[in-house]
């Protein structure tokens, strides 16, 4: 199978500071691929630079084959390719409707107005994110999870063959993380979508990614099928914190528990309130 997306030796970063170092990376297309790892490991930084927002300082990026960098313009890359970012600051009054329609520019003519048919996918993509019902609301009157999930739509709009996503979960209740994972799951197994999501859960990682890189310090530590990398001794290294991995028994897949230490602390309920004797 061709790869839908390759970094080769990729150094990128901000200003003088390098926070991705020498990542090389293949996604196949049809991947379902989880990044993970701690905070300031080069997560975002290393989406940045595969979307073609942060020229890497050296290596090379390929979407399908080409160098986003030298051989494709920015248009091109989002014909192909769509990111969902965390944390979009959003300061402007347009609808959500309004909002998802603006998937379709990579698609229209520089002058050119939205077709039935723009209108006909943006709608569509609303009803995948379970949106619809908020098309005419502003989209600074939505709450922080509906906005992600406008903004997912947005990138769905675009009709992508590779969608990128930093933490799509982060403001999603219970169900609506559910849910949003099990959209992509669809898409990447019906529609052969690529997907490639940065991930803090690592239980929800381990229930819908195929495959799991881990990063630290800008560089990846391990890369492979998601049950061979999410082992105890792995991420207590990675993590510094102890874990015990077992078996999800609704679902086989692994499920990662936190070993909180507690050394020297007295239980629950051996703490009393002092009475002044009174129960002695």
């Amino acid at each position: 199978m061709a790869n839908a997306l390759e970094l080769d030796a990729v150094t990128c970063g901000y200003d003088a500071r390098e926070v991705v170092r020498g990542v090389s990376l293949a996604i196949a297309e049809g991947d379902f691929v989880g990044l993970a790892g701690p905070n300031g490991s080069g997560k975002t930084t290393l989406l940045r630079a595969a979307s073609g927002v942060l020229a890497p300082s050296s290596g090379t990026v390929r979407l399908l084959g080409r160098d986003v960098y030298r051989d494709l313009t920015p248009r091109e890359v989002a014909r192909v390719l769509s990111v969902v970012s965390q944390d979009v600051a959003v300061d402007f009054s347009f609808t959500v409707e309004e909002l998802v329609l603006m998937g379709r520019t990579p698609h229209l003519s520089r002058f050119g107005w939205e077709s039935r048919h723009d209108l006909e996918i943006a709608q569509a993509a609303m009803a995948e994110a379970e949106i619809s019902d908020l098309a005419d609301r502003p989209i600074t009157d939505v709450s922080g999870g509906e906005r992600q999930r406008a903004f997912l739509a947005m990138a769905l709009a675009q009709e992508p063959r590779v969608l990128l996503l930093d933490e799509p979960t982060s403001h999603l209740d219970l169900h609506h993380q559910v849910a949003t994972l099990s959209r992509l799951e669809r898409l990447n197994r019906r529609d052969g979508l690529t997907v490639v999501t940065v991930m803090h859960d690592l239980n929800l990682a381990a229930e819908f990614c195929d495959r799991t890189v881990l990063m630290n310090a800008g560089r990846i530590v391990a890369d492979g099928p998601t049950r061979d990398v999410l082992t105890e001794e792995g991420l207590a290294a990675l993590f510094g914190t102890s874990v015990h991995v077992t078996e999800n028994p609704a679902t086989g897949r692994p499920h990662v528990m936190l070993v909180p230490k507690r050394d020297g602390l007295p239980k629950r309920g051996d703490l009393r309130q002092d009475d002044g004797g009174q129960n002695d």
